[in-house]
């Protein structure tokens, strides 16, 4: 019995070393457990940062793309600004080449018409004289000259108006050399 009790004894510690060494190795693999535990769960946040990265990268890549769309449309509008622009400019030029050919046309029709008018007031001038000269002819004929006694504030033009003779024939009947100057007192 001893035998055995010895065997057993021996079994008994070969036991606790085993117990041992099973012990050490749980404790080793619950540390690695904790390890790989700990290891996931950087893990984890690693790749929740790398997510929200991602998420924060689409969300740049968006707005990148919506400024360039947003570029792009603001370029196609000045774009048609500018065709805009450059057609009212030819449009104005087209316009004011016509206004220069119309104010060129004005003026030489206006030119023209002071030449009408003026040959107009120098035919009725030449006119009004003979007529004078033909009333003064027939006036003279008829011994109804007239007077007249300049007064302060008289016009050469008043008295012929009074006298029913152009302001030419006055000035040639009483040889008057300037029109604007008469005297009270003169007689005409």
């Amino acid at each position: 019995m001893e035998q055995e009790l010895s065997t057993l004894k021996q079994h008994s510690s070969e036991m606790e070393r085993r117990i041992e060494e099973l012990t050490v190795q749980v404790t080793r693999a619950e540390d690695e457990k904790r390890k790989a535990e700990t290891e996931r769960v950087k893990l984890e946040e690693e790749k929740r940062k790398a997510e929200k990265e991602r998420r924060q990268m689409e969300e740049e890549k968006k707005n990148v793309e919506e400024k360039a769309r947003r570029a792009e449309e603001g370029k196609r509008m000045a774009e048609e600004i500018q065709k805009k622009a450059d057609d009212q400019k030819q449009q104005a030029e087209r316009e004011k080449e016509k206004l220069s050919d119309e104010v060129k046309r004005t003026r030489k029709e206006l030119g023209e018409t002071r030449e009408v008018k003026e040959r107009s007031e120098r035919e009725k001038r030449e006119l009004i004289e003979k007529l004078e000269q033909m009333k003064s002819k027939v006036g003279a004929g008829s011994g109804s000259a007239r007077s007249y006694t300049v007064v302060r504030g008289d016009t050469l033009s008043e008295i012929a108006v009074r006298l029913g003779i152009s302001m030419a024939v006055l000035v040639q009947r009483n040889g008057i050399r300037d029109p604007n100057k008469i005297y009270p007192g003169q007689v005409l």
